[in-house]
């Protein structure tokens, strides 16, 4: 899939860390349990690859501002004060 290949290009996908810096074990085994099967929610640190690669990130998403704009209704507060700040830039 495209979307997994950029996802992969732009950042580095690593366990999140506790207080003392410690990785944080990932049960790979703690599923949802019902009809539909995924993992459970886990903390992760995800950051870009370089910071020309943050960079271009930021670069197009201002540039698509105005076209995801269309689709951004339902938004949480907090949500809507990112868009904001973003949009100031």
């Amino acid at each position: 899939n495209i979307n997994t290949m950029n996802l992969v290009w732009a950042f580095n996908f690593t366990t999140d860390t506790d207080v003392g810096d410690n990785p944080i074990k990932l049960d790979t085994f703690d599923y949802q349990k019902g009809i539909l099967i995924g993992s459970k929610p886990f903390r992760a640190k995800i950051t870009p690859r370089t910071a020309k690669k943050a960079e271009i990130i930021e670069c197009e998403f201002l540039e698509a501002v105005d076209t995801l704009s269309e689709s951004e209704f339902g938004l949480s507060p907090e949500d809507k004060e990112f868009l904001v700040q973003s949009q100031a830039h």
